[in-house]
């Protein structure tokens, strides 16, 4: 895996075997080699256990880091790269200038949705999760009303799951 993007992300300390979770998420190769093999939506949170990973250590060693005169000019305004997967199949190659979740590239109401459900999961009690989601579909039409009982505490049984 080769990927050309700007200087600041090539100085990241890029560890191919992080010894955290901090250390991981500011890891290109390592979290592009948790996505390759695990799903994106793997990153999100990144679980401890793929750390120490020797199938995700060494695939993390076979990606390059390559500076991109042409995507460093477009930072700080954009974060651009542009990713090359060669495998036994072919090659798969892809440039995004703007990551998603950037104001510039938002997330749409389904896809906030299954990231807080994938953030908040396992940490919240389900109803109360489902009741914030609700509450934050209608906020334009009263959703305030119910999400503020969560927010100050006094929802009916507890925000986090027993």
């Amino acid at each position: 895996m080769r990927v050309w993007t700007f200087q600041r992300a090539i100085d990241l300390i890029n560890a191919v075997d992080p010894e955290s979770l901090e250390a991981a998420q500011f890891s290109l190769p390592f979290c592009l080699a948790v996505a390759v093999s695990e799903g994106p939506e793997a990153l999100l949170p990144m679980d401890p256990k793929v750390l120490r990973r020797s199938d995700l250590v060494g695939l993390a060693r076979r990606v390059e880091m390559h500076l991109d005169p042409e995507l460093d000019t477009l930072f700080p305004a954009r974060t651009p790269a542009r990713v090359v997967l060669e495998t036994n199949r072919g090659m798969v190659e892809k440039r995004l200038d703007v990551p998603l979740g950037d104001p510039k590239n938002p997330m749409d109401q389904a896809q906030l949705e299954t990231k807080f459900r994938g953030l908040a999961g396992g940490r919240w009690d389900p109803a109360v999760l489902e009741e914030v989601v609700v509450s934050a579909r209608t906020l334009d039409t009263g959703g305030y009303e119910r999400l503020r009982p969560i927010l100050m505490g006094k929802h009916p049984g507890p925000p986090y799951g027993a």
